[in-house]
């Protein structure tokens, strides 16, 4: 037997060794990669009317400048590119909406012999959005916090009118300006991440060019700013949009104990309604109000972050347009009866 399994020396007993300490593994996350994805959000802000030359006879720079509020709801998709070296990450981001952002602001006024003073009314409406943006930020695992930056830009249609003439001054064309946001993006699996996101436009003041159907021709200045707010998805192409991989580091977790919850959601409406306006007798009628057919489109973006310690912060936006809707105003006189049919769109 020692032939076959030769003699045994001391030298070949095991020794007994304590393990070598090593950290125990966790999980890092990469977000290097393309990805594309959809949005939808809210945007808001002002349009403002600041100048106007060679009206002709139908309008004056008399009245200038006029400010109005602009507000309305946008979708559409992006696509992009991560690279990350270390905890940041850095890239590229194309991304376009289709709009309904619209605005208007009583913007001139023209003495007639017939009528007085004639106010007219200038409307804008944005029908498109675009930025071409880099990306830089910090990952907490699959948290990402960004910051983005660069060019903007919008498609809209512009108009002048006022209610005592057909005569109409139109505009349509693009415009470019700067655009920078912040925001936060979760992964929820290697392909799949959500993010909400701040951005502010600036198209600075263009001079545009408002021609009617008589082809009288004025230079208007006009000047867009608009705060949108947007959460959307994306997915990653040809791979995970964030690798994970085993690593002996320690996991990188949010910072001071923080975590997050954020999130989109959209509201549909229809409906109607009556109001009766009583006089002195509870029995006479005076005014009828009937909100007929209104249909109503809404969404919001909300978050929420929690401190280990019991704190929290919340908030949450929402826009939205009725984008339906009948008004049958009947008044009751004792002399003479009055009816108004009214159709309804706003914000």
């Amino acid at each position: 037997m020692a032939g076959l399994y030769g003699p045994a020396h001391a030298a070949d007993l095991p020794v007994k060794t304590a393990p070598p300490i090593t950290a125990a593994p966790s999980t890092l996350w990469n977000w290097t990669g393309i990805y594309v994805g959809a949005h939808l959000g809210g945007a808001f802000g002002s349009s403002d009317w600041q100048t106007a030359t060679g009206l002709q006879a139908d309008f004056s720079n008399r009245g200038f400048p006029g400010s109005g509020n602009a507000e309305g709801l946008l979708g559409g998709g992006q696509i992009g590119v991560n690279y990350q070296f270390g905890t940041w990450v850095t890239g590229l981001e194309i991304a376009a909406s289709a709009a309904d952002v619209d605005g208007f602001a009583k913007c001139a006024n023209r003495a007639d012999n017939r009528y007085g003073v004639i106010s007219f009314t200038c409307d804008n409406r944005v029908t498109s959005l675009g930025t071409i943006a880099g990306r830089l930020g910090q990952t907490w695992g699959n948290l990402l916090i960004y910051g983005k930056a660069g060019a903007a830009w919008a498609t809209d249609e512009s108009d002048a009118r006022t209610s005592h003439y057909i005569n109409k001054f139109n505009q349509s064309g693009t415009r470019w300006g700067w655009m920078g946001g912040l925001g936060l993006e979760y992964a929820f699996s290697p392909n799949l991440s959500a993010f909400v996101e701040y951005d502010h436009f600036d198209f600075g003041s263009k001079d545009s060019n408002y021609v009617d159907q008589f082809n009288n021709a004025s230079t208007v200045g006009f000047r867009q700013r608009f705060d949108m707010i947007k959460a959307g998805v994306n997915y990653g192409l040809g791979g995970p949009i964030l690798n994970a991989r085993a690593d002996a580091a320690t996991t990188p977790v949010l910072l001071g104990g923080w975590t997050i919850e954020a999130g989109s959601r959209y509201f549909g409406s229809t409906g109607r309604m009556q109001k009766d306006l009583y006089g002195l007798r509870p029995t006479h009628l005076v005014s009828r109000l009937i909100y007929g057919d209104q249909t109503g489109h809404a969404a919001e973006t909300f978050f929420r972050f929690d401190h280990k310690s019991g704190f929290f912060a919340r908030g949450n936006l929402g826009l939205g347009p009725l984008v339906d809707g009948k008004l049958n105003d009947e008044d009751f006189p004792y002399i003479n009866y009055s009816n108004t049919n009214s159709d309804m769109k706003s914000w």
